[in-house]
């Protein structure tokens, strides 16, 4: 089952993630989201090597904004340590082959596979893009100290 992504579940089940995370950002006014959402859910029950999560856009719009969300439906691909590293937008015509593509990308498969070295070149500065990211950061002893 897809599981609705929240601003306080998101470091739980996104940045501490063991696999693949996928996340749908939808809005319930989108026709395009209303169609691509069966076959994401259709995706779900047969890549079980993945987690699988959606984000209302109208109860969690600060979440997708901080993501870099701004069309919908948008689906993006997180690794663990790494952090994002694909996304795309859908229609509902090309839902099916981008998302399978995506998946087979990052999860192994042959299709749609990286070469090795674009592989690394791509985590390298996904990486540095990442590092500054601080959302679901502990806070450091410095930082504690700080505050009081």
């Amino acid at each position: 089952m897809v599981k609705e992504l929240t601003n306080s579940n998101w470091c739980e089940n996104v940045d501490g993630a063991k696999e693949l995370s996928v996340v749908f950002f939808y809005a319930n006014w989108c026709r395009n989201c209303k169609a691509v959402m069966p076959v994401f859910k259709r995706l779900e029950r047969e890549f079980h090597s993945a987690d699988f999560f959606k984000v209302n856009f109208k109860a969690q719009s600060e979440l997708s904004y901080n993501e870099r969300v701004f069309s919908f439906p948008t689906v993006h691909f997180y690794l663990p340590g790494i952090g994002r590293v694909g996304r795309c937008v859908l229609t509902a015509k090309e839902a099916e082959p981008r998302l399978r593509a995506g998946l087979a990308r990052f999860l192994g498969g042959s299709e749609g596979a990286p070469r090795q070295r674009t592989r690394a070149r791509t985590r390298a500065r996904i990486r540095i893009r990442t590092r500054t990211r601080t959302r679901c950061a502990a806070p450091t002893a410095a930082a504690a100290g700080a505050a009081h």
